[in-house]
């Protein structure tokens, strides 16, 4: 609804921007040159700038329930007490899920999540539903790939992710929950 605006004043190399609910700032995904280790931080439009929140924080997103769930470079899902509207965490990180890969994770407007568990180095996948009471579910146990940057629909009824080929090409595919899949692009690299 407004002018937008460049923002070319982050000193981090962004990997990632996910917003925070009535808020004028948004969680970042970044590292400082030479990057050898992604964090979390939370930029504030309104002032600027740019507080750091977790030093190993691969993608984060915020719970409705108070929590920023984080997923480290090396896998796992964690949770922290995060107050959005101060920018601030409090006690330690807890860990939610074993086995859950950093880029393989997302969150649904309502609370639940959906993310890509494996065996240590087998690189593919299967996605699954977790319910707020823990209990997981399959999306579709007969699809297994290399998936990445899971994305849900507000209404949860539709999932678009990237699906790394065995040659390495990323192909971004959607799919229908409760029924059918389709490849969105052929050509390339996503």
């Amino acid at each position: 609804g407004g002018a937008s605006s460049l923002i070319d004043t982050l000193p981090v190399f962004a990997h990632g921007l996910w917003p925070l609910p009535r808020s004028t700032s948004v969680l970042v995904s970044g590292c400082v040159p030479p990057c050898t280790r992604l964090a979390l931080y939370q930029y504030d439009f309104a002032t600027d700038s740019l507080r750091m929140l977790v030093e190993d924080g691969g993608r984060g997103w915020y719970a409705p329930t108070g929590q920023l769930l984080f997923t480290p470079q090396a896998g796992g899902l964690f949770a922290l007490a995060f107050d959005a509207a101060r920018g601030t965490t409090s006690g330690g990180a807890i860990p939610i899920v074993e086995g859950v890969r950093s880029w393989e994770f997302t969150l649904s407007a309502g609370g639940d999540a959906l993310f890509g568990i494996g065996e240590d180095g087998n690189r593919e996948t299967e996605l699954v539903w977790v319910s707020r009471t823990g209990t997981t579910e399959p999306i579709d146990s007969g699809w297994k790939q290399t998936f990445s940057y899971p994305a849900l629909a507000a209404d949860g009824t539709n999932l678009a992710v990237s699906v790394r080929s065995p040659d390495g090409q990323a192909h971004l595919w959607v799919m229908r929950i409760g029924g059918g899949r389709q490849k969105l692009t052929f050509e390339g690299f996503i």
